[in-house]
């Protein structure tokens, strides 16, 4: 019997899992920053969805019309949100740490789902205008992709430890472990190199983004403008 619980769990190898973390943590940095510069139709976080739900509250309460605010506010962003970490569910439902040199396709599916949905995004961008309600869509499109995105790489080390697109928890867990080392308790302290390489990574895909969004806006820009020259 040990022999064949041993078979069926393989441990993750760390550095192919700390490779795809940062490259997923970049990417929803990279992401968010498009998300908040309102380029996608409203300007708002696609990585985390704690301030939307502040938000929602704030507008139902201040609003002539709270019913239609909630709607705007709650179902299109936490709940596509959920509904991409509900796929990841429904894709693998397991929940266990996986080994990614060796992902199935059935356990891969979710990240390839996740891709798929932000190829769209990009063929979205690079044939509408910014004043388009289909890219007002591709926001709730980008939300559902990147809670797909977390709940997927929550699973490839025990512990929740590779979080890769909102840095709260995170950074919460960096400073808990900092208290601890401070106390001596280094238990946790192995921790610590993998929040740094992922909230840096997460930053960097934020830096990336401002170029991102002056070549996106200069597309598309670009793109009106032959437009009207040649009606």
């Amino acid at each position: 019997s040990t022999s064949s619980s041993s078979s069926t769990t393989t441990k993750v190898p760390p550095s192919a899992v700390m490779k795809l973390g940062c490259a997923l943590a970049m990417n929803a940095g990279f992401l968010n920053g498009l998300g908040l510069s309102g380029i996608l139709g409203r300007a708002g976080s696609v990585a985390a969805v704690t301030g939307t739900f502040t938000s929602s509250a704030v507008v139902a309460f201040s609003s002539s019309n709270p019913a239609a605010a909630l709607l705007l506010t709650v179902l299109s962003a936490p709940l596509c949100y959920m509904l991409g970490s509900f796929a990841n569910g429904v894709l693998n439902p397991e929940g266990a740490p996986m080994d990614v040199m060796n992902l199935s396709w059935v356990q891969s599916s979710p990240l390839l789902l996740a891709g798929s949905l932000m190829v769209l995004l990009a063929n979205t961008l690079s044939t509408t205008t910014t004043t388009s309600s289909s890219v007002s869509r591709t926001f709730c499109l980008l939300t559902f992709a990147l809670g797909l995105q977390n709940s997927f790489t929550s699973h490839l080390l025990s512990g929740n430890l590779l979080r890769t697109t909102h840095m709260s928890g995170m950074t919460s867990d960096i400073g808990s472990v900092l208290g601890q080392v401070v106390r001596g308790n280094t238990a946790n302290a192995y921790k610590l190199p993998i929040f740094a390489k992922l909230t840096a990574s997460f930053w960097a895909g934020g830096m990336l983004s401002v170029s991102g969004i002056k070549y996106i806006l200069s597309t598309m820009s670009g793109g009106g403008t032959t437009a009207a020259a040649s009606s």
